[in-house]
């Protein structure tokens, strides 16, 4: 009871603006009943949120990335895909911790999950980009590329904290999760698509850019030329009829 109370208030208020007085109230128990069973908020922090918890989120969503394999389009997969079972365990463990889940993605100020939501939208940038790397093979990611999946991912993670935090019914979450993924992943899909279509066919990115005499265009090697040419310390071009070509003036 006091566990729950403090993990609903955690996950509405946030954890700087809680105190154990407030805990205790929502509980309907004294203040200390709670520290008799909690030295203090700290550590009703670790039985909201323990960190096997957040580790086990983490693997998770990278898991649900990984199942996709190199598959562009998640619609053309079965109901019984990897993809499909993983998501789904996926978001029946949110739901089953819905006040972790938006403490760690929303509500993580002041604690030692601060810089959770940030960390998991870098790593799901990297996730992205590896799977990302099978289904297109073509793509080369651009620095543009990650700054714009960075802030893809970013808002991604905040708008799943926000529809965790708005709804409490399990089946409301699963219609606004599901509106929201669809919209990401159809976005994503486009971004690779667009960033694939656009690299040059002879592109090789492991090669090594051309260096020294070999490294010179043909108009770079007639501008060479033309300057030692003009500079007056070279011999000017023949003619084949009257010998040296004469200047004009």
């Amino acid at each position: 009871m006091i566990v729950a109370a403090a993990a609903a208030r955690f996950a509405r208020v946030g954890y700087p603006s809680t105190t154990v007085a407030d805990v205790a109230t929502d509980a309907g128990v004294s203040t200390g009943n709670v520290y008799r069973y909690f030295e203090g908020k700290e550590r009703l922090l670790d039985a909201v949120v323990p960190r096997a918890f957040a580790s086990e989120l983490r693997t998770r969503i990278r898991a649900r990335i990984e199942a996709l394999g190199a598959e562009r389009d998640v619609r053309t997969l079965p109901p019984d895909a990897p993809y499909h079972l993983v998501s789904q365990e996926l978001l029946e463990l949110c739901i089953e911790n819905r006040e972790r889940v938006v403490i760690l993605l929303g509500q993580g100020q002041g604690t030692p999950f601060e810089g959770y939501a940030a960390e998991l939208a870098s790593e799901l940038v990297t996730w992205a980009l590896a799977y990302a790397r099978k289904a297109w093979p073509k793509l080369r990611p651009s620095e543009e590329l990650r700054f714009a999946l960075s802030r893809i991912y970013a808002a991604y993670v905040a708008s799943l904290a926000d529809a965790l935090a708005t709804f409490a019914e399990p089946a409301r979450i699963r219609a606004a999760v599901h509106h929201l993924s669809t919209h990401h992943l159809g976005g994503l899909r486009h971004l690779f698509e667009e960033g694939a279509r656009h690299v040059p066919e002879h592109h090789d990115p492991d090669a090594d850019p051309p260096t020294g005499a070999s490294a010179r265009t043909p108009a770079r090697r007639a501008g060479s030329r033309a300057a030692h040419s003009a500079d007056g310390s070279s011999r000017a071009p023949t003619s084949r009829r009257g010998g040296r070509a004469r200047g004009r003036g």
